[in-house]
């Protein structure tokens, strides 16, 4: 092979009995023996990590086929490229990409008391357990439990102790939502006139949802905008997807009769599509964004409320 040979999974293996020469040798999970002379530029030895080859990857081969974040090399889209006759190599070398890690730096952790933190939660965390810190306002989110699955001190208090107001509407009068591609962290905030609600937690894992009661509407607008402000430049605002992740699932959950229900809603391009059979298409996204937030208030109104928000679809979802 001139350009590529990727070894997948380990079922087989591949002996050359003579002489190997390619530009890109992925062994990956395969058993891969050269009996004679091997001329390959680039190679990547068996049990080579995710994040290792997608780092390397990035040295050498077009962006689109690697993606750093995921620890991910796109080896379907390469070969199509290959044969489709498309460039799949930089002409010179690039600087090399590597994630970044998920907990938090010693650098953006200095002047937080975590262990202060950890003493004074109010469920038990831990100080390995740091999902996000922002040293600027000293907030820190931990892993917790039970009624605070994680954990948010916001630099000054705890979130969550005081008595929630109750939520009397179903329809939203208006939604923001952040995700942080380090530690896959989502931050939704939602206002319903003069109430705030905040759900803090992570792809496909668990989330703590929040409640504040303002004296007027505009004063709710205003910590609305607040909270935008606070978040920007760590997070990244979106609305129906995740940049180089994938669509973005909102999943429902309501436990009625002693089982629990599920159901959830992605928008793909100007249509919305639910877990529950609803597949309607509207004229642009904002329109099917709107029709979103009146299937959310009918689910509300049935008693669902929100379990996670995922990047990438599950369930009756994964196939559309």
């Amino acid at each position: 092979m001139r350009d590529a040979i990727q070894g997948v999974y380990n079922d087989e293996s591949l002996v050359v009995a003579g002489a190997l020469e390619t530009r890109f040798l992925d062994e990956n999970d395969h058993d891969i023996a050269v009996h004679g002379e091997e001329r390959v530029k680039h190679r990547f030895e068996l049990g080579r990590s995710g994040e290792e080859a997608a780092s390397l990857a990035s040295t050498f081969l077009v962006p689109g086929l690697y993606d750093v974040d995921q620890g991910e090399v796109h080896h379907d889209e390469l070969f199509e490229r290959i044969s489709r006759n498309e460039p799949v190599f930089t002409e010179a070398p690039q600087p090399r990409q590597v994630k970044e890690p998920d907990a938090p730096t010693d650098e953006e952790l200095q002047g937080i008391d975590v262990a202060g933190l950890v003493a004074r939660a109010p469920v038990p965390v831990s100080a390995r357990a740091i999902l996000y810190a922002q040293r600027k306002t000293g907030e820190v989110w931990l892993t917790g439990s039970g009624q605070f699955p994680v954990v948010i001190f916001d630099g000054e208090k705890f979130l969550g102790l005081e008595p929630s107001p109750a939520l009397e509407a179903t329809r939203a009068s208006e939604r923001v939502t952040f995700w942080r591609k380090r530690g896959d962290l989502f931050l939704e905030i939602e206002r319903f006139e003069a109430i705030v609600q905040v759900h803090a937690g992570y792809n496909n894992g668990s989330k703590t949802t929040l409640r504040f009661a303002f004296d007027s509407t505009d004063e709710a607008v205003r910590a609305v905008r607040r909270l935008e402000a606070r978040y920007t430049g760590d997070f990244l605002r979106v609305t129906t997807g995740i940049p180089g992740r994938g669509l973005l699932e909102r999943e429902l959950s309501k436990y009625a009769n002693g089982k629990s229900d599920y159901t959830s809603a992605i928008i793909q391009g100007t249509t919305l599509v639910t877990r529950d059979g609803v597949s309607k298409t509207f004229d642009d996204e904002a329109s099917a964004l709107m029709g979103l937030e009146d299937w959310l208030a009918q689910k509300r109104q049935a008693g669902f409320d929100l379990k996670i928000l995922e990047w990438k679809p599950f369930g009756l979802l994964a196939a559309r």
